[in-house]
């Protein structure tokens, strides 16, 4: 494919893909890169899944992703009773309201749900090295930031997919996370967005994010618009 990363497959299906700070592609259910498990780093909590296994341990991903109005700590816990080693996702949550909001409401969560990752939405690189920062004491296994929602409200505030038009944008927001966070840093994003063409706009995004210390990316395989 024009413009990918030398050595980097890019599988594009409507199915999430998951691409690791080496450049592989993975879809669906595969073996976890580094940092989670892969190649022996663990996540820093709880260190164990719910069936007592380590979270170095090899083992395939499966995740339900991250849905507004949807998973939050109540879904995410019944999630949980059908699946113990999914790895669950917040709702987006917003790097402002996490600064000036109720942050117990926004990031308390049961010990039950992890693995768990929380999902960040923001386009300022400080506020969201800020609410990377604030939420640290709440154990989180992963922190994600939010580059494919195509809600009206979510590009209203300038983040979400239409982020993929500003790929240098989106790799500032992962270097300034990386600088605090003590967890790994992911992105999740489509394929493109409007009229991009997805071979060039994915690549490009991949490149920079990556450069820019992503661990991983997960992709949702189609275009946002």
């Amino acid at each position: 494919m024009n413009g990918a990363p030398q050595g980097a497959p890019f599988l594009f299906a409507a199915l999430p893909s998951f691409v690791d700070r080496t450049g592989k592609c993975y879809m669906r259910a595969l073996w976890m890169p580094a940092p989670y498990g892969g190649d022996g780093a663990a996540l820093r909590h709880p260190g164990t899944t719910n069936n007592g296994t380590s979270m170095t341990q090899k083992r395939p991903i499966f995740a339900v992703a991250p849905m507004i109005d949807w998973t939050d700590r109540h879904c995410r816990y019944f999630h949980r009773q059908i699946s113990r080693e999914a790895l669950l996702y917040t709702e987006m949550v917003v790097a402002d309201a996490i600064i000036h909001g109720p942050r117990d409401r926004l990031l308390g969560h049961d010990a039950a749900e992890h693995p768990l990752a929380l999902q960040l939405g923001g386009s300022d690189p400080a506020k969201l090295a800020e609410a990377v920062k604030i939420a640290e004491p709440y154990f989180y296994d992963e922190i994600n930031l939010n580059v494919g929602c195509p809600s009206d409200r979510v590009q209203s505030g300038t983040f979400g997919a239409c982020l993929m038009l500003t790929p240098e944008t989106v790799a500032e927001c992962i270097a300034a996370m990386k600088r605090v966070a003590t967890v790994p840093v992911t992105v999740k994003c489509r394929i493109g967005v409007d009229e991009q063409e997805p071979e060039q706009a994915l690549p490009e995004l991949i490149t920079r994010v990556l450069d820019a210390g992503a661990d991983a990316i997960w992709i949702h395989a189609r275009k946002a618009g």
